[in-house]
């Protein structure tokens, strides 16, 4: 089990930023590394697997999805095709196109009614069933009275053996590698060739394909819903035989309901499991021990219950890392895999950089996760197909559709479990994550936009023919009119092909659309079928529900959030949604920390919720966040600024400086020690200040360089103090603290001078007095407001306010704007606004000379 010493002391490596050259250097290798990878990675020897080459005839996905009314409609007529088509393939020999294969579906009057009729060839008549769901919606005994019918109607004479038990299965599969799962793929694909209704078989492929699931890990590009269909198919299958459900059926089942967010009864599952353990009925002793440890990592997010997590298993640890990220956070599942390296696998990066992550975490995963995923790309590929994937061929590669009765050119048709096809899709969305997000660091996190542009217009050239392509929105916030391509081009995809797109897509553009909309600017019409997620939980999951909307939970009765604790009472989120209901939205401090007691231990995200709710009482929140920091240290400078604002100075440093000692996020502690070093400073702790800034400038941000010039700068050593500003320069290309500076020691001559020349480039108009009252039209250059925090909400200002004014002076460019934000003579600041209504004055206190929001020149 990882330690809390563990957690809080993170290596040189991961903790500390490159410095100057350095990190210019890194960004450069790391475009040439991601280029070259494009132009060169397809042609790379790849080790093949000893099987026979597999070649996959190319076949161009169909809208097929949009004649659905909502995503159960579509997912309950998927499970229905999968039986099917299986079925009929047993029956024929032959593909579904060849057999005919033809299943209509309607939505009957009740609630999970379902009305099927499929058909094999043009003269048979249809069989027709009525379903009603029940349990949940993947349960597969919802489906076995339609496979029983479909079986006996069509197959009625096919022999149905029951292979014996692989018992090695479980062992195998927890060693979940790309090379390991084709390798059980070809081999179950080639028994149900040969034998398509033995149970057995059916059951392997369900735990097959939920292993394959588990390794999904794309963030927002996250789609396992076709998986889950396919695993509640083979099982519908298996139990129509009439024979006992295998050991196989019962864990794949505990996948099944583990990424359908059905946590109670995957637990369930594994506790019968185990008391079967080295019984026909059950698993080996040490597979099931294994499983269960990985299962209930998968469910309860309790990384506490793995000891010695580097010894562990490939499965156990893929699990370990996932709880670690998404119970506390990405620095911790970084630093486990810094000081454990471990196999070269997508997912490790693929995971660590979902959702927030720091920017030294960027510079040591952002290139690796492009590498290892185009690497996997290239060698499932070769494995299936016997060569290597050419140049121009990537995009037509994962487009590839997954289709589960495949017939390469002179040969048989046979059966895929996952095929090539489920391999391009999974890349597919996890490549496309993985460019969203190496862009988005480049552009927003480290701040370089023209690396991000040249990235943007490489990663074009080659992908932009992907299906999913539409989705990745790289532009930058000042883009508005590229935005709204984008927003297009996605709603666009979203139309067509519904099915294709996770929820975060379909919730996210609509509502940037509609803020467009509310400027006045012309956008695309919001998407009209935002229906198709209803319910927006499948039934009895609580499936993909993090990034479902969470106005999901909130309208949900008090009876129907209890039913859903009941199936995830380990989903913070629902917990949380449970206790406001109860409690009316105004539980007490102690019923807070009652309701998340069950996380409290490991979750820092119920850590956060509980400190939170102790707010007004400075002790013990105190008490409860520090909690939270020895998990997430950078959270130490949140415990600063707190102690700061009630008074407790002496606290306040002990919190900075143990966010100096631990925390992994080194640019965001370089940005927020100031404070801490005036306070050693003026204590007479000169040697403690200069440490804590030398700290600040080695990891070389914009607000580090400036702290370790303002406290030379308090000791005299002023030419020292010049040096650090002009680093900011250079760097950021940024000088208004380098003026401000000058301006303040101007009885040096040569300060003076500069001071005299650098002002004279920044306003070649001089300083041009201007009143926002006698202002009029449009401006044409200004200052855009492209993000809010609390402190430009409260002045009444929105996205899109253009700063014209500062203190009585026109402003014109970002340049401006900083110096005279810089060199104010107070921190209670006048700026002169234009909103599209008109211009307008408001007085804002920015007692560190910025407002804190992102901005951008009016152009």
């Amino acid at each position: 089990m990882i330690s809390h010493e563990e957690l809080t002391s993170l290596t040189a490596q991961n903790a500390t930023a490159p410095a100057g050259n350095r990190r210019r250097i890194r960004v450069l290798l790391l475009l040439l590394l991601m280029a070259g990878a494009l132009y060169s990675w397809g042609h790379k020897p790849v080790p093949m697997l000893p099987s026979a080459p597999l070649v996959t005839k190319q076949v161009l996905l169909p809208a097929g999805s949009n004649q659905f009314r909502t995503e159960e409609e579509w997912m309950a007529s998927d499970i229905v095709n999968a039986i099917a088509e299986m079925i009929a393939f047993a029956a024929t020999g032959k593909t579904p196109a060849e057999a005919g294969v033809a299943v209509r579906s309607s939505k009957g009057a009740r609630a999970q009614e379902y009305i099927f009729e499929a058909s094999v060839g043009e003269h048979s008549a249809p069989a027709r069933t009525q379903l009603v769901l029940t349990n949940y919606f993947w349960a597969p005994e919802n489906f076995v009275t339609l496979a029983k019918g479909l079986a006996s109607k069509w197959s009625p004479n096919v022999v149905r053996p029951r292979s014996p038990v692989d018992r090695e299965i479980f062992l195998r599969l927890t060693t979940p590698s790309p090379d390991a799962l084709v390798r059980e793929d070809l081999r179950i694909s080639e028994a149900l060739t040969k034998s398509p209704l033995d149970a057995e078989m059916h059951e392997e492929a369900a735990l097959l394909i939920g292993s394959f699931a588990l390794r999904h890990a794309a963030d927002t590009f996250y789609d396992v819903r076709r998986e889950l269909s396919r695993m509640t198919a083979h099982l519908a299958i298996a139990r129509a035989s009439g024979e006992e459900s295998g050991p196989c059926a019962d864990l794949a089942e505990a996948i099944l309901c583990s990424l359908a967010g059905r946590q109670t009864g995957a637990l369930e599952i594994m506790q019968r499991l185990e008391r079967h353990a080295d019984a026909s009925a059950g698993l080996p002793l040490v597979a099931q021990t294994i499983w269960n440890r990985a299962i209930t990592l998968r469910n309860t997010g309790d990384y506490r219950k793995l000891d010695q997590p580097e010894h562990a298993t490939l499965l156990e640890r893929l699990e370990y890392v996932n709880a670690l990220r998404y119970r506390i956070d990405s620095a911790a599942a970084s630093a486990f895999l810094v000081r454990h390296p471990a196999e070269n696998l997508a997912e490790w990066s693929n995971v660590i950089l979902a959702g927030n992550f720091s920017v030294s975490e960027g510079h040591l995963w952002a290139g690796r996760a492009l590498r290892a995923e185009l690497e996997e790309i290239a060698a499932a590929y070769r494995n299936y197909h016997g060569h290597t994937l050419a140049e121009g061929d990537w995009t037509r590669a994962l487009n590839t559709p997954a289709e589960q009765i495949l017939r390469e050119e002179n040969q048989p048709a046979r059966m895929a479990v996952l095929g090539w096809g489920s391999w391009a899709a999974l890349h597919q969305r996890q490549f496309c994550q993985t460019i969203q997000t190496t862009w988005t660091w480049l552009e927003e996190a480290y701040g370089v936009p023209e690396q991000a542009a040249e990235f943007k217009k490489k990663i074009t050239a080659k992908f932009s023919g992907l299906q999913l392509f539409p989705l990745l929105n790289m532009e930058p916030d000042s883009a508005t009119g590229s935005k709204r391509a984008f927003e297009l081009r996605a709603q666009t995809l979203i139309e067509a092909h519904p099915s294709w797109v996770p929820f975060h897509f379909w919730s996210d553009t609509p509502r940037r659309s509609q803020m467009v909309q509310n400027r006045g600017a012309h956008a695309p019409p919001l998407f009209t079928r935002l229906n198709w997620f209803s319910p927006v939980l499948p039934m009895g999951t609580t499936y993909d529900a993090p990034l479902r909307d969470s106005s999901t939970l909130c309208a949900l009765s008090g009876t129907e959030i209890d039913q859903v604790k009941a199936i995830a009472p380990y989903s913070d989120a629902v917990l949380y949604q449970q206790l406001q209901k109860a409690k009316s939205s105004r539980p007490t401090p102690d019923e807070v920390a009652s309701q998340f007691e069950v996380l409290r231990g490991y979750d820092t995200w119920a850590m956060l919720i509980v400190a939170d709710a102790y707010k007004g009482d400075p002790e013990r929140y105190e008490q409860a966040y520090t909690q939270l920091c020895y998990f997430k240290p950078d959270n130490f400078l949140n415990l600063g600024d707190y102690l700061l604002e009630h008074r407790r100075p002496d606290a306040a440093a002990k919190a900075y400086q143990k966010a100096v000692d631990h925390a992994p996020d080194r640019v965001a502690v370089s940005n927020n020690v100031r404070w801490l070093i005036d306070y050693y400073y003026e204590r007479g702790r000169r040697k403690d200040a200069f440490a804590v800034a030398e700290m600040a400038a080695e990891a070389y941000s914009s607000r580090g360089l400036s702290t370790m010039a303002a406290l030379l700068e308090k000791d005299g050593q002023l030419t020292q103090a010049e040096t650090y500003l002009k680093k900011i320069e250079e760097r950021y290309n940024q000088n208004d603290e380098l003026i401000t500076f000058y301006g303040r020691h101007r009885e040096n001559k040569p300060f003076a001078e500069a001071f005299d020349q650098m002002t004279t480039k920044l306003f070649p108009r001089g300083q041009e007095l201007a009143d926002v009252a006698t202002l009029s039209g449009i401006p044409r250059d200004g200052v855009v407001l492209t993000g809010m925090n609390e402190r430009t909400q409260r002045a009444g200002l929105k996205n899109g306010d253009v700063i014209v004014t500062i203190n009585g002076i026109r402003v014109r460019n970002q340049q401006q704007y900083r110096y005279l934000l810089q060199s104010a003579p107070s921190p209670t600041v006048q700026f002169g606004f234009w909103s599209p209504q008109n211009y307008r004055s408001v007085v804002i206190n920015v007692p560190e000379r910025r407002l804190g929001v992102s901005i951008s020149d009016l152009r």
